[in-house]
């Protein structure tokens, strides 16, 4: 049930995903062709044009949670939902893994289009520079590569179980016309309290981050960070179980 669930979570979003996708990097080959043809002006226009979408895919990650979490759960197409026969835990690892997916993948092609509009305008030596830069660094420090993709990873899973506990918990107390607006000030509300929390609990002040005088107290920071991280969005994914369990018990 796992796998279908996935599957349809999948066709639900890729008609939106991939247009942005498609156009992003379409946009950057246009930027790089009018450089080669001497057209600066659509050069420009072209590269402001993938700056800008490429800014914009933060608030883009947002839209797609709020339809998949949101919308798709607890609007009209949430009553098919909680027909089917699959258990809540199917459900939210289904919508974890595919958000999951969708976020990667939008980095993936932020990198790739800067790299199609800047790599073959500055030749390839820009790259032997990068690698001769890095190379000898990671060597030096090869534990940052796995700090770096597990607080990605764990960055990914909080903001997802953050928007599947807000819209659960926006559910459970608020079934009114002005959705939306008690979404916001809920939204508002429990961002700044788990910042508090998060900040309270770690034990980690301003003035020390400030104060890093090494690589690796600056990993320990950051596995401090994410081990926080790791345990607020726990709570966030439990209770929005607990939420989900109950209507699917409801419907």
């Amino acid at each position: 049930m796992l796998g279908k669930l996935m599957k349809h979570e999948f066709i639900a979003s890729y008609r939106i995903v991939l247009p942005v996708y498609l156009s992003l990097l379409l946009i950057s080959l246009v930027a790089v062709i009018s450089y080669e043809a001497s057209q600066r002006i659509l050069f420009l226009t072209t590269v402001s044009i993938s700056m800008l979408m490429m800014g914009a895919m933060g608030l883009f990650i947002v839209y797609n949670l709020i339809l998949s979490l949101g919308i798709r759960v607890y609007g009209k197409p949430g009553y098919l939902l909680f027909s089917t026969p699959a258990k809540t835990w199917e459900i939210i690892v289904a919508k974890v893994l595919v958000n999951v997916v969708w976020i990667v993948s939008t980095v993936i092609c932020c990198v790739i289009s800067v790299m199609i509009m800047f790599v073959p305008l500055a030749g390839s030596d820009v790259l032997v520079l990068l690698v001769d830069t890095i190379g000898p660094f990671l060597q030096e420090e090869p534990g940052i590569l796995w700090t770096m993709g597990a607080f990605g990873l764990i960055s990914v899973l909080s903001q997802i179980g953050f928007f599947l506990f807000l819209f659960a918990l926006l559910n459970l107390i608020y079934k009114g016309e002005k959705k939306v607006l008690v979404g916001i000030f809920l939204y508002i509300g429990l961002n700044t309290l788990i910042s508090a929390v998060s900040n309270t609990f770690s034990g980690i002040d301003p003035e020390s981050i400030m104060n890093i005088d090494s690589i690796a107290d600056g990993l320990g920071f950051t596995w401090i960070t994410m081990g926080m991280d790791a345990a607020i969005a726990g709570l966030m994914y439990f209770f929005a179980y607990r939420i989900m369990d109950r209507k699917m018990e409801l419907q």
